[in-house]
């Protein structure tokens, strides 16, 4: 933890020393009356984010998306072990592949959406994907532990395609608000990896037997595939409010 620690101050520290508000020499943006832009104008700005009603949507969409790679993250290690009999090491790390997948799909997804001028197409891309890999993770048993790492890592190579919803929800306001924008969408996108996790318990715990080993309860494989079924749900339902958010070109 000290090491990870340690790298995080390295990087906060080049953020600090690297990153400008502006290009070298570019002064501050004023408005017509030479002042900064007021408080005023910003809150106006949110408002107007906050009344549109594609600004809801687009945000929906990416906590819809978002969601199940938190509930995958915190429930695999107990599924997988029930399931395969794996060891929660193993399990752990077809987590990490997962991300390892984010780190491989956010760039490839924005480079298509640019290339091609069009952001819708790489949402349903990424939703379809998505959807189909969470169906054959939760419920199809593989006969191999080398399967499960390129299931892991797709999953996370193409849950990320939903990225370019951020670049949406900026292009839908004027640019003055678009930090705004961004920040009302992270807000509201992040309630998705807070709810998934916490439905899936409730699932759980509603289907528990009783059974107790070690103090710990004890579920069924059943149990957790339809509890994680919270995933696949949430993975429709991103498909349901897509062809509600209008394209920007």
């Amino acid at each position: 933890l000290m090491t990870f620690d340690i790298l995080a101050f390295i990087v906060k520290l080049a953020m600090l020393l690297i990153i400008r508000d502006r290009p070298k020499g570019m002064k501050r943006a004023k408005n017509k009356q030479g002042e900064c832009i007021k408080v005023f104008d910003l809150l106006r700005g949110v408002g107007k984010i906050i009344c549109n009603k594609q600004s809801w949507l687009i945000a929906l969409y990416g906590a819809l998306m978002y969601a199940p790679t938190t509930a995958l993250n915190q429930w695999t290690a107990s599924y997988l072990p029930l399931l395969k009999g794996y060891s929660e090491e193993k399990a752990a790390w077809l987590v990490s592949v997962m991300f390892i997948g984010w780190i491989f799909g956010s760039p490839t997804f924005g480079a298509i959406s640019d290339y091609i001028g069009r952001r819708k197409f790489t949402l349903y891309i990424s939703s379809l994907f998505t959807f189909c890999l969470a169906i054959l993770i939760l419920y199809i048993p593989q006969n191999s532990y080398l399967t499960y790492n390129l299931l892991y890592f797709a999953f996370g190579f193409f849950t990320c395609g939903f990225i370019p919803s951020f670049s949406i929800i900026r292009e839908q306001h004027e640019p003055e608000y678009s930090g705004s924008a961004l920040g009302f969408m992270n807000m509201i996108n992040s309630l998705g990896p807070c709810i998934s996790p916490l439905l899936v318990g409730i699932l759980l715990d509603s289907l528990w037997t009783g059974a107790v080993m070690n103090h710990q309860k004890i579920y069924s494989i059943n149990d957790y595939q339809i509890a994680l079924s919270v995933t696949t749900l949430f993975l429709f339902l991103a498909l349901l409010v897509l062809p509600f958010i209008k394209e920007t070109f």
